[in-house]
């Protein structure tokens, strides 16, 4: 039954980048979001 755990690790390793990604996104546009109101 090994391998049922190394999948859900697998799967909960993808969700964290996922979610990494999507915060960096985020970021990335109120950041841009700011250099606009400013300049």
């Amino acid at each position: 039954m090994f391998w049922l755990i190394d999948i859900e690790s697998v799967l909960i390793n993808n969700e964290d980048k996922a979610n990494f990604f999507g915060s960096q996104v985020n970021n990335g546009i109120i950041l841009l979001d700011f250099l606009q109101k400013t300049h």
